[in-house]
């Protein structure tokens, strides 16, 4: 008899819910001015900077990992991107960056003020960050990398 399995939802529209539902006037405020543009990376075509400040989120690995003997868990782990840009100012990006990650660690901690994680997924965690600023093009760009956890039953 075949198995079964769950179906499990988008990583990276995971991570995008995650950021756009739980940016709210307060992380607005921060930030100097509009709500950026948020959403993965295919949904977006090409944006000018000049029009507003971008979120692309975009998947970068994925892995399974089955912890057990015979019947165990798969643990599913997925790397996600998180690319933040705008041609403001530094300080902005930074800002953008903080409104990020504040959004991130209250999701991993499943704090009751944030939308919670999709229920697919265990957690979230962030990486690492590079900044890829030009400062030739006047383009301040953080990439910040997640880590969003599934487990599943193996049968």
């Amino acid at each position: 008899m075949p198995a079964t399995y769950a179906t499990l939802a988008d990583p990276v529209t995971s991570v995008v819910n995650v950021i756009n539902n739980n940016w709210d006037g307060t992380y607005t405020s921060a930030v100097g001015g509009a709500k950026p543009t948020i959403n993965a990376s295919w949904d977006l075509g090409k944006l000018n900077l000049r029009n507003g400040d971008i979120i692309r989120c975009y998947e970068v690995s994925g892995g399974h990992d089955i912890l057990g003997i015979g019947k165990g868990l798969d643990k599913h782990t997925a790397s996600i991107a998180i690319d933040i840009s705008t041609a403001t100012s530094r300080e902005r990006l930074r800002a953008l960056y903080q409104a990020v990650v504040h959004i991130i660690h209250a999701a991993h901690s499943k704090s009751a003020s944030v939308a919670p994680l999709d229920t697919a997924y265990a957690s979230i965690r962030l990486l690492s960050r590079t900044d890829q600023s030009d400062k030739l093009r006047r383009w301040y760009r953080y990439v910040l990398n997640c880590e969003i956890t599934s487990y599943e039953v193996v049968n």
